[in-house]
C-alpha cells in the first residue's frame, strides 16, 4: 500500500549545543555538568521537535495525521501519513521557519517527503535507510534551501534594531547601478 513518508532532521545541533555549553561555562566558570548540559539540550531539542511535529502531544502540525512512526530518535523523525503532499510541504515549511527564526539559523531543519509502498517490516527498514541516505545528500539540502530561500536570505536586523543590516548596501548598489550606465 502506497503511503507518504515524511522525514525531518535537525542539522547544526552541534553549534547550538556549543553555545549552550559556552553560556553555562561563562555563568558558572566550571566545566562540571557539561555532559549533562549536552544531554539535556539535545533531549530538549528533540522533544520540542517531536511535539511540534505531533508525534508527541496533541498540538503538532501532524497531530492525529501520523499513520505510523517508523523512527523517532535524537533529532530525527520518520513517519507515514495519508495527507496530501501540498499539506505536508506547507507544514514542513512552517516547522522549518519556526526553528530557523527561533534559533537564529543555528538549528536547520532538513526534510523530505515522498510516496512509497510499505507492506512489511523489511520495507520499513528500507524506507528508513533511504530517508537517512537522502537526508545526507546535497540535493535534499538544496531543495530545503530553495523552498525556504525567502526566509534564509531575507535581510536581518542589526544588533541595535534600528536599521536593516543590508539597507545601506542595497542603497549603495542601487546608486552605483543607476550612475553606471554602459555606453555602447
Amino acid at each position: 500500500m502506497a503511503v507518504r513518508i515524511v522525514t525531518l532532521s535537525i542539522d547544526k545541533v552541534q553549534t547550538f549545543l556549543f553555545d549552550t555549553i559556552s553560556e553555562h561555562t561563562q555563568k558558572s566558570q566550571m566545566n562540571s555538568g557539561t555532559l549533562q548540559n549536552i544531554i539535556s539540550s539535545s533531549r530538549i531539542i528533540s522533544e520540542d521537535l517531536f511535539r511540534m511535529i505531533g508525534v508527541e502531544g496533541n498540538d503538532g502540525f501532524f497531530s492525529g495525521m501520523v499513520k505510523e512512526i517508523l523512527l523517532k530518535c535524537s533529532g530525527v523523525c520518520i513517519f507515514s501519513t495519508d495527507l496530501e503532499e501540498r499539506q505536508i510541504k506547507e507544514s514542513l515549511r512552517k516547522i522549518f521557519e519556526f526553528y530557523y527564526r527561533e534559533y537564529d539559523g543555528k538549528l536547520f531543519i532538513k526534510y523530505l517527503c515522498f510516496e512509497t509502498e510499505v507492506a512489511s517490516d523489511t520495507d520499513k527498514l528500507q524506507v528508513i535507510r533511504k530517508c537517512k541516505k537522502r537526508l545526507k545528500s546535497k540535493s535534499c539540502l538544496n531543495e530545503v534551501i530553495r523552498e525556504n530561500r525567502q526566509i534564509i536570505f531575507e535581510p536581518q536586523y542589526s544588533a541595535d534594531k534600528r536599521v536593516w543590516t543590508d539597507e545601506k548596501n542595497i542603497r549603495c548598489l542601487k546608486k552605483l547601478s543607476t550612475n553606471f550606465i554602459p555606453k555602447y
